[in-house]
Order: structure tokens, then C-alpha cells, then sequence
């Protein structure tokens, strides 16, 4: 079953992006690395690749800050598309 990773600001707002793998471990690769960087950055994480899902926030960002996000979901076949690897 593949997998997609979507990464974008929380509230509702669209992706900035997404990528596609073949196996959950791909996904949870590409998660934990976003993660991490965020972490290095400075930012706030919480969550887990196990979880599927990271929040990331600007402790800088005051209460109107929505902050990001970080998930993992799985997809159809037929949604798979390999350009996006």
C-alpha cells in the first residue's frame, strides 16, 4: 500500500507539499527528516513517525501562530503517482 506525506501550515490551509513512497518506512524516513530539521531550526515538535503525525511550532509565533504540520497517510493504488517520489 503506498503512502503519502504532506507537510503545510495547520488550519485547514492546503499542503505545500506532498510526497508519495512505496512503503511506510519511506514515508516515516521522510518524516522523521522534516522533523528533525524543524527541531535543528529551532522550532517546537511534537508527535511521532510511529504516530503518523508532527506539530511543529514557532516558539517565537505568539497565540496567532498556527504553526505546521506533518503527516503521514496512507493512499489508494490508483492515487500513487511515481512522479512524486
Amino acid at each position: 500500500m503506498p503512502y503519502a506525506v504532506c507537510q503545510g501550515m495547520q488550519g485547514g490551509y492546503m499542503p505545500n507539499n506532498v510526497w508519495h513512497f512505496r512503503t511506510k518506512k519511506e514515508a516515516q524516513d521522510c518524516a522523521v527528516e522534516w522533523a528533525n530539521e524543524s527541531r535543528d531550526s529551532g522550532y517546537d515538535v511534537t508527535g511521532s513517525a510511529r504516530s503518523g503525525f508532527y506539530e511543529i511550532l514557532d516558539p517565537d509565533g505568539g497565540p496567532y501562530h498556527l504553526g505546521f504540520y506533518v503527516e503521514i497517510s496512507e493512499i489508494s493504488e490508483e492515487d500513487f503517482a511515481p512522479d512524486m517520489e
